[in-house]
Order: structure tokens, then sequence, then C-alpha cells
């Protein structure tokens, strides 16, 4: 179970949201580009302020998707290493020596993410602190999309 979810964290980042996040960078730079000479009034506590370009609100927009990359980038690292499970909870009785480590390289050639066996199969499969902290990174990003 916990290999799972590592896998399909790992695939859904790579695949999924790294891609949409830099498409998204793209096109809100080429807005920003585009809407540049159309002047708005900006708003700051609720009470109009003063104007702005639009090309430079959606600059900032276009920004803040930018500086979420870095951390979606690295947010996979974190699950990279696998807790195989079917191995007597991590001990590898009753599996081939080289179930684990076969495991994790066929994974690695399927999904072309860098998946590793786990280190220790006893803390990867007790301890979720690598899910933890791919989270962390993929919250920022949520916060920065609201």
């Amino acid at each position: 179970f916990p290999t799972a979810i590592h896998v399909a964290a790992g695939y859904e980042i790579e695949n999924r949201l790294l891609p949409a996040l830099r498409r998204m960078h793209e096109s809100l730079t080429e807005k920003a580009q585009a809407w540049d000479k159309i002047i708005k009034i900006g708003r700051t506590h609720l009470i109009d302020a003063t104007p702005l370009r639009l090309g430079q609100e959606f600059g900032g927009f276009a920004r803040q998707v930018e500086l979420s990359i870095a951390p979606a980038e690295a947010a996979p690292d974190a699950v990279l290493e696998l807790p195989l499970g079917g191995t007597a909870v991590g001990s590898g009785i009753n599996t081939h020596p080289q179930f684990r480590a076969r495991v994790a390289a066929s994974l690695s050639e399927q999904t072309g993410i860098a998946f590793i066996e786990a280190v220790n199969h006893f803390e990867g499969n007790a301890n979720p602190d690598g899910l933890v902290d791919s989270h962390g990174g993929l919250k920022c990003i949520a916060q920065t999309m609201l």
C-alpha cells in the first residue's frame, strides 16, 4: 500500500501537475504581455487604489505560478524510496532476494521516475514522512492558486 501511494504521487506530479504548471505559467506570461497596455483600477483593502496595467497584474500571477514549479519539481524526490510490500513487513521473508530492487527498477523503467528500493523497509512502511514532505510542497502550491 505505501508503495502504491508513492508511485501514484510521483507519477501524477511528474506527468500532470508539472506540465500543467508550466503551461499555466506560459499562458499567464503571454497574457501579461498582450494586456500590458490595458489600464485598470487596482484594489487594496477593499477600496479603489492606484491605477495599474492589467499586464502587471497578470505578470504577478505568472510569477506566482513560476515560483510554484520548483516545489513541484522537488515534491517527487520525497517519495522516490519505495517501501515495497509483500515482504513480510519489510523483512524480505518469502520473496526473492532481488524482488524489491527489481520491482523498483521496473517501476522506474515504466514511469520514467527514478524510484529506488527503500533504504530501510521497516522505516518506510511505518513512517509516512516522505509523503508528508511531498504534501507540504504541494500544499504551498495549492495556497498560491487560491
